[in-house]
Order: structure tokens, then C-alpha cells, then sequence
């Protein structure tokens, strides 16, 4: 596939285009203009000009063969505000290409959950039979007596100085107590959909789906999301677990190779989630991988792979082009740098457009959809600036310009000489998809090729694999900087 998304046609009043290198749109929406008809046409090189003429320039052809640097350019020297001299030292860098013949710029919207989203997904998720309203609101008074049963064990759970997890649970208990009082016996069928929480059936199992938003998350990010999970966990869990009191599934990194004990493969176990994410029509267009489902055991001691017994798949499917995932490319939780990030600096929608489908034998039994986003637009392929630019572009940028990056250690290392000099060995320039925002609409985002210079280091679970430090983001079609603070 070649400059078209799974999953979506997009038609030719929404393509965006990149004509005479300035990206601009057919819409009254506001595109994000990158300026770069007037970059390219005075930065060209030799080396382009050659590329051009040979077919390459263009496509990726064009880096084939590219290494990092040598010599003793690997080792420039900046001084940051405070005075601090950083060392970099780039000789060992690796360059990593995406597996694709050319790039594009795509732009996406923020999902909107309003009433006619809302019905559009839950009548896909629950095609057949009654939707019930599921709020505390509406919710029937057995249901409302548990939920107030658990959230008061979970309030005497946290001490006095947990005041925000408390204040939380108490307001939580008060609208239980208050939904109680006019609480009737059976469940209300939706009849609009201007609330959060719906309970509909799926292949004779009852669902609750809820859609969910966080303004600020632990990393000041903005987060939507909708969950789908069986109201009796029990009717769906396998016999070894069926007894476990509190039983719950999730993904955890087991410490050795498990054997799954689902009894149908993982190839038919994809072909179901496959035959959900298509009938949920949301767009996580690219399948980016599987890991075990876990459940719990009932052990809570021992290493975390003991607690769990492994029965059935967590497919995943991202936001992405060409079968290239931009999730995987790096989202906040990603970075080290996430903590250099101030108060004042506006948090952004998460990155993690991911949506998650928990399949076994029963078929699908649960789904998480990450910050769902939809892809309004795509442009034809683009013209990226020869390596060997964006490296002097790199070096004048962190010399010249070093007040624009924030540098940092990875955890449990110290700066040297009495914090007065800073050490970055660099080891990977990868090419990828980076997201930029458009400044003048809260929402829009444009996914740009981009260089991302990094350290990075082997951490968590197969969810996340690696934690990129220090980052200076180029795009790679203007060679502007990307500022990473602005963006994440």
C-alpha cells in the first residue's frame, strides 16, 4: 500500500496537498503551513540536485546507505542559560529508516464525544437488542448499593494524607447516596445519549461501555477514551480463575514465556478482534501487535508474571499510514524529557491513539480505545531534505540555538563537575512520524516526517520497549525544529 490508510477512503474534498512545497488545504479549516516553498528553494544542495535528477529524492531511496557522524564534528560542545557545558558525542549513531518507499503529512481531529458519536458507537458495538442507561444516575439500586460498597472500602483504604483520592471517592459516594433515593429495580432503556455509561448485550453477555475524559493525567495530558468490559466478569473468565475473588484481566510483562492456555490460535484469535475494530468504526487503521491477556490469579505475592495465568490475546491497532504505527514511533510516556515540561506550557491531546481488543475462545470480551482521533486528510508524498542538511542543521541548532532543547540524565545519573558539565552519548536518528499541532485550533493535529536524534534506553514492557532522552526533533521536509514541549 502506497499513500492510502486502511480503513478509510478519503475523498478528494479532504485530501490535503503539497503543491510547490507549501502544505495547504482545500477546506476553511485552518491548515498548519510549514513556510516551505521558501525553506527548500534556498537550502537545495548538490547532493539534492543529484538525488533529483536520479529519481530518488523523494522517496527513501535517498537515505539508503546513510550513517551518523564521524570524526571530530561527532563531538560538538554547547553552554546552556545556566551556564551548563554540554558534551555530545554522535560517532556511534545509528540511522533507522521506517520500512515504507515515501512519507506524507496527515492530518487528524480530535474525536468530539457528543450525542450523535456516542449513538454511532454504541449502536456498532450493540447492534441488536436494548441499550440501558448505565450513569449513576439511572443505574438500578442493586447496582448503585455495590458501587457505594466499593468505593466506601476504597475510601477507608487511603490514609489522611491522601486528600485528593479521598475527596474524589467521597463526591462518588454522595451522588450514590443521592441516585438512591428515586433508585428503581430495573434499568432504563437510552432513549438519547447525553450520558457516559450504557449497558447494551453482546452474544448473550451484558457490556458496560463508557466514555471517559481526563483534562490532565499524571503527565498534563489531556486524555479521552471508551472502554467496553462485561458487567460479570465471571461469564466470561476461564474455569482456573472462576473462583478468585476480586478477578480482573490486564496486561502484565510476564518474567519468562508463558504457555497460552486459550483454546483457539492466535491467528483465529486476530481474525476476530480484525472483524471488531472494522465494525466499531473508529480509526486505528494499522495493526501494531499481541500480548497474552493475563488474569489474576488471586496471588498477591511473588514475582508479577506468578500472579497471573495467561488465557487469550490483547491485540492492538494504532493511528498510522502505510502500516507504520505512529504510537510506536514514541508517545509522552515515552520520553524522559516529559518531566522537563513547566506548569505554564498548555497540556496536549495524548499521543496514544491505540485501541486495544481483548480476545478468547468466547470470542471478544472487552476493548480500550486510547484517544480516539479521526484522519481528516493526507498528502501526496513528499519531499524530504537530504540527511547530510539536517545533520548541519542538527549541530548548528544545539550550538547556536541551545536554549530551545532542555537536556537531561536518565535516572540514577548525576552530572559531573559539580553540575557544571553535562554528557549525551547519542545512539539512534530514527525517521518517523512526529505530531504537530495547528496553534490556532484546539484539536488539530498534522503528522509530519520528522528526525528524531536520541539516547535511549531499554525499559518496561513489550507496551512501551524503550525511553527516548534528550530528543531534537527536525521536521524532515522544512528542517524547522520541532519543539518537543509545545507538541507533547
Amino acid at each position: 500500500m502506497t499513500g492510502k490508510m486502511t480503513g478509510k477512503c478519503i475523498s478528494a474534498g479532504l485530501v490535503c496537498c503539497l503543491s510547490v512545497g507549501i502544505l495547504t488545504g482545500c477546506s476553511d479549516k485552518k491548515i498548519i503551513d510549514y513556510g516551505m516553498e521558501e525553506n527548500t528553494e534556498n537550502i537545495q544542495t548538490e547532493e539534492e540536485k543529484k538525488q533529483e535528477k536520479s529519481g530518488s529524492y523523494g522517496t527513501l531511496e535517498q537515505f539508503s546507505g546513510a550513517s551518523g557522524w564521524e570524526g571530530e564534528e561527532a563531538y560538538p560542545t554547547a553552554i546552556t542559560e545556566k551556564g551548563t557545558a554540554v558534551n555530545f558525542n554522535m560517532d556511534r549513531v545509528q540511522i533507522v529508516l521506517p520500512e515504507a518507499e515515501e512519507m506524507f503529512v496527515v492530518e487528524v481531529e480530535e474525536s468530539e464525544f457528543d450525542a450523535a458519536y456516542k449513538k454511532r458507537i454504541i449502536k456498532n458495538i450493540f447492534p441488536a437488542g436494548d441499550i440501558y442507561y448505565y450513569d449513576t444516575r439511572h443505574a438500578t439500586k442493586k447496582d448503585l448499593l455495590e458501587r457505594r460498597e466499593r468505593w466506601q472500602a476504597e475510601y477507608n483504604s487511603y490514609g489522611e494524607e491522601d486528600v485528593q483520592e479521598k475527596d474524589t471517592l467521597s463526591k462518588e459516594i454522595q451522588s450514590c447516596d443521592e441516585a438512591l433515593k428515586t433508585a428503581g429495580d430495573n434499568y432504563i432503556p437510552a432513549e438519547d445519549f447525553g450520558v457516559n455509561q450504557y449497558l447494551g448485550e453482546r452474544d448473550g453477555v451484558l457490556y458496560e461501555l463508557s466514555f471517559y475524559s481526563d483534562n490532565s493525567n499524571e503527565l498534563g495530558c489531556r486524555e479521552k477514551g471508551i472502554s467496553l468490559m462485561p458487567k460479570d466478569i465471571y461469564q466470561v473468565s476461564p474455569e482456573e480463575v472462576s473462583g478468585v475473588e476480586g478477578l480482573y484481566y490486564d496486561v502484565v510483562e510476564f518474567e519468562a514465556k508463558v504457555e497460552n492456555q486459550c483454546t483457539i490460535s492466535e491467528e483465529e484469535a486476530k481474525g476476530y478482534a480484525r472483524s471488531f475494530a472494522d465494525e466499531l468504526g473508529l480509526e486505528y487503521p494499522v495493526y501494531s501487535g499481541v500480548n497474552p491477556l493475563a488474569w489474576w490469579n488471586g496471588n498477591t505475592f511473588g514475582s508479577m508474571g506468578a500472579n497471573y495465568i495467561a488465557n487469550g490475546y490483547v491485540f492492538t491497532f494504532d493511528i498510522g499510514v502505510d502500516n507504520i504505527s505512529f504510537v510506536m514511533a514514541g508517545i509522552q510516556e515515552n520520553y524522559g524529557n516529559m518531566r522537563m515540561k513547566k506548569e505554564s506550557e498548555k497540556p496536549q491531546y495524548s499521543m496514544k491513539a491505540r485501541l486495544e481488543i481483548y480476545v478468547t475462545e468466547k470470542g471478544v470480551i472487552g476493548m480500550q480505545a486510547y484517544n480516539p482521533v479521526e484522519i481528516t486528510g493526507m498528502s501526496d508524498g513528499v519531499k524530504l531534505l537530504p540527511i547530510e542538511t539536517v545533520k548541519d542543521i542538527i549541530r548548528e541548532e544545539i550550538i547556536e540555538n541551545t536554549e530551545l532543547f532542555r537536556f537531561c540524565l536518565p535516572d540514577n545519573v548525576t552530572v559531573t563537575s559539580g553540575g557544571n558539565s553535562l554528557y549525551i552519548e547519542y545512539d539512534e536518528m530514527e525517521l518517523l512520524y512526529f505530531r504537530v499541532r495547528d496553534k490556532e485550533n484546539v484539536g488539530i493535529y498534522s503528522y509530519v516526517p520528522a528526525w528524531r536524534l536520541s539516547e535511549h534506553s531499554a525499559w518496561g514492557n513489550a507496551w512501551n520497549g524503550r525511553r527516548f532522552d534528550n530528543p531534537i526533533i527536525i521536521n524532515a521536509i522544512d528542517g524547522s525544529v520541532i519543539n518537543f514541549y509545545e507538541e507533547a
